[in-house]
């Protein structure tokens, strides 16, 4: 009897483990029964596995050789607020940039003896020769003097030197100290230290492009030979065995990365400390490492682990199933009715308390984050979420015109997001069309002209005559511009630009020397508005990272990071982000 109750009871778990799935699926994801689909549900199971390994990094249950595995390789620092610094203490400027000649010294030492290989720091940027010539000369003598009074530590403690930047301003004999200590370590792996020196991200891409073009002018190389590996290799930072950093501190709390490392920095976690750089010590260096090890970096698609789905995925199913017993669901009237209450007012154009209309940001970028998490909180379908998106960033860009703002830039599909499943995608392309088709009136009645930028090649040809009707039919108007960017990448926009030059070189219609950064932004898929540069970026559910978008053209934007999810950010938000803006001082790199 015993034995019958247990063969029983292995067969119903057997069938508890195929018949539960089956139910979650079609319940929680609204499609047929595949293998394909069973895949995409062990994907979800995987996701929580992610959370909950980041759970036990935060309780102190992952190991210390985990923790040293996960330290970024390569940590990039801009280090600003010398001159603020020496200002609170009633010190020359001269003595600031002192103390900040220390500290850097200190935290290089920091972190390779913590274990981190390559460490880059913005010690001159190319604006910064408009500073008063006798800072500048100050700030030139102390890199003489540390260079040299360092040398001996670098070759004990076998630590590679690299200076990049412009070198045709820098005296001869800072460029004889570079160069002598170049090659004294030029030798030495384990310890990069990279010193940024009359340095700029948008000259790093414009010398780049110019010697493609002028390999590809002796034959060299092939125009559609040029990709991301290709690019890399021409940037300054091929000096490095890891040319991108894992994490980008800028210290003094400015949320800039002024023209620093622009395509380098596609997927670089961003961390903001409000501490002046000769504060930024120790203690401080840990708790920006710690930041960084708890981030959740996704590149657009996650790894996943089967085998340790497969161990929790009993478990979860019983979850899964018990949930919608106990939590209450929202209903798709209940959805209505919390996106009313959160909707911008309509026909609004009052100047909100707090703002200054004639210091509006001209243009507005917005990386809309956070549909999909929105939605499984709100025990939704993933389809849901990414409708309650779409009404949004209506309901975002129409509010932004009322205020001012002339361009809002979106980006609603990245390159990346391909590798999404295909259910997903096809519902966001469905979605895109949809929107498209039912808005073009609301467009035309508003004056909004829309414009999609992207590689389009891989768009279903029902979405692209929807585009090209929709942008038709919107060219004329000019004082409000909705840029959409659908299968967008900064990298293949850069990428797209330095191809146009390169050709038009090869065809003698340009010379290497006229490439500068007017002629660049003419080539960029930007070129289709007035503002290509974005004024203020704003990210939501609490990521900080650029993760592809707009790279060249945010050297200079105001970053704002909310961790709200998209879906939420209603109007509150929006100004939130706009006071923020405005009491920032913008100054394009020519002040610290």
């Amino acid at each position: 009897m015993e034995q019958m109750v247990y063969i029983v009871s292995v067969v119903f778990t057997c069938l508890a483990l195929l018949i539960i799935p089956v139910i979650i699926i079609t319940r929680r994801l609204s499609v047929h029964l595949s293998f394909k689909n069973i895949l995409r549900f062990i994907k979800l199971v995987a996701s929580q596995l992610d959370d909950e390994e980041e759970n036990n990094e935060k309780s102190g249950t992952i190991g210390e050789e985990d923790k040293r595995r996960r330290l970024p390789k390569h940590v990039a620092i801009i280090l600003d607020g010398n001159r603020r610094w020496a200002e609170k203490r009633g010190l020359g400027t001269s003595e600031g940039h002192q103390a900040g000649a220390r500290r850097l010294i200190e935290n290089a030492k920091d972190c390779f003896a913590m274990g981190i290989n390559t460490v880059s720091l913005f010690a001159f940027s190319t604006e910064n020769w408009a500073r008063p010539e006798d800072e500048v000369n100050g700030l030139m003598a102390l890199f003489e003097k540390h260079l040299r009074s360092e040398m001996a530590f670098f070759r004990s403690d076998k630590i590679k030197i690299s200076v990049i930047g412009n070198r045709t301003k820098i005296s001869q004999s800072l460029l004889g100290l570079i160069t002598e200590a170049e090659e004294a370590t030029k030798n030495y792996e384990e310890k990069h230290l990279i010193i940024a020196i009359d340095y700029s991200g948008r000259f790093d891409i414009l010398q780049a492009c110019k010697s493609l073009a002028e390999k590809a002018k002796n034959g060299l190389i092939q125009i559609e030979d040029i990709d991301e590996d290709v690019m890399e290799k021409e940037l300054m930072t091929n000096c490095s065995e890891f040319p991108n950093p894992d994490l980008l501190i800028r210290t003094s709390g400015e949320q800039r990365i002024s023209n620093f490392f622009l395509w380098q920095s596609a997927y670089t976690e961003l961390y903001f400390p409000n501490v002046l750089w000769p504060d930024f010590g120790e203690a401080e260096y840990l708790e920006a490492l710690t930041w960084y090890q708890q981030r959740q970096r996704r590149f657009g698609l996650r790894m996943l682990s089967l085998l340790s789905c497969f161990l929790s995925l009993l478990s979860f199913l019983v979850h899964s199933c018990i949930r919608p017993w106990t939590q209450a669901k929202i209903s798709l009237k209940d959805e209505k009715e919390i996106d009313e209450g959160t909707s911008y007012v309509a026909g609004e154009e009052e100047t909100p308390k707090g703002l200054l209309r004639e210091q509006m940001p001209r243009h507005v970028a917005v990386i809309m984050d956070g549909n999909r998490r929105w939605a499984e909180r709100a025990g939704l379908l993933t389809s849901q979420g990414h409708e309650a998106g779409a009404e949004r960033l209506i309901e975002f860009a129409e509010l932004c015109f009322k205020l001012g703002i002339e361009t809002v830039s979106a980006f609603a599909f990245s390159t990346e997001n391909w590798g999404r499943h295909k259910i997903e995608v096809n519902c966001l392309m469905s979605l895109f069309q949809r929107y498209l088709k039912s808005k073009i009136h609301f467009f035309q009645s508003e004056e909004i002209r829309v414009s999609v930028i992207g590689n389009l090649e891989k768009i279903p040809e029902s979405l692209l005559g929807t585009i090209k009707e929709t942008e038709e039919a919107t060219k004329r108007y000019k004082k409000k511009h909705l840029i959409l960017a659908i299968d967008y990448s900064g990298r293949f926009d850069i990428l797209h630009a330095c191809k146009s030059i390169v050709k038009k070189s090869q065809q003698g219609l340009i010379r290497e020397e006229d490439v500068d950064q007017t002629l660049f932004e003419r080539e960029l898929l930007t070129k289709c508005t007035e503002f290509p540069s974005p004024d203020l970026l704003i990210r939501t559910s609490g990521e900080q990272r650029i993760s592809n978008f707009l790279l060249w053209q945010l050297a200079y934007t105001e970053l704002f990071f909310s961790p709200v999810l998209w879906p939420d950010f209603d109007k509150d938000r929006v100004i939130e982000a706009l006071v923020s803006y405005q009491s920032r001082e913008r100054r394009f790199g020519c002040r610290i």
